[in-house]
């Protein structure tokens, strides 16, 4: 019997060690976050202004949705001073990637390996977008939230891929944003 156990505990290493990186069929808070290169640091949804601006110093305010941009590429919305979404744009690439790996200037194929392609919908080339609602665990393939908290419980990652297939951004926030982009 403890010869089963110790199979059984190796067998799970070795499957979640073969599946490091790869897409799982859920998304969560911890998947709302980008990380710093270097230094490993996380700036993710629902953190605070004050703890954002620790890893990313000032920022300024930007012209566009009332979005602060940061040095390296990265722009941040805020609600209430907590991160509601995040941007990164073609100067983060090799600074900032996500937590699941994607950055800006990786082909398409890529961050479909690392998010997947059955849960998106792109009806053209140039982008993926992946809508997940927290509270019931699904993915939404056709539909939007329906009212403002389940907005605010759906997880929206997104991309913009350029005519070579390269991204150019990366959007990680809640559909409230999203909606709010549209």
């Amino acid at each position: 019997m403890k010869k089963l156990a110790i199979l059984f505990a190796v067998f799970m290493i070795m499957t979640s060690a073969c599946s490091a990186g790869k897409f799982s069929d859920k998304f969560s808070q911890d998947d709302m976050a980008i990380v710093k290169d270097d230094s490993g640091k996380k700036v993710k949804y629902g953190m605070s202004r004050a703890e954002a601006e620790e890893i990313l110093g000032s920022g300024s305010k930007s012209e566009i949705l009332n979005a602060v941009e940061y040095p390296q590429g990265v722009s941040l919305f805020y609600r209430n001073d907590t991160v509601a979404g995040i941007i990164l744009t073609s100067d983060s690439k090799g600074v900032y990637k996500t937590a699941r790996g994607a950055e800006t200037g990786m082909l398409k194929e890529k961050i479909e390996k690392l998010y997947g392609d059955q849960h998106t919908k792109s009806e053209s080339g140039r982008n993926l977008d992946y809508v997940y609602n927290a509270k019931d665990e699904k993915f939404l393939i056709n539909d939007l939230p329906k009212n403002e908290d389940e907005a605010h419980n759906t997880y929206v990652i997104s991309a913009t891929f350029d005519d070579n297939g390269y991204s150019e951004r990366i959007f990680l926030m809640d559909a409230k944003y999203a909606i709010y982009l549209n």
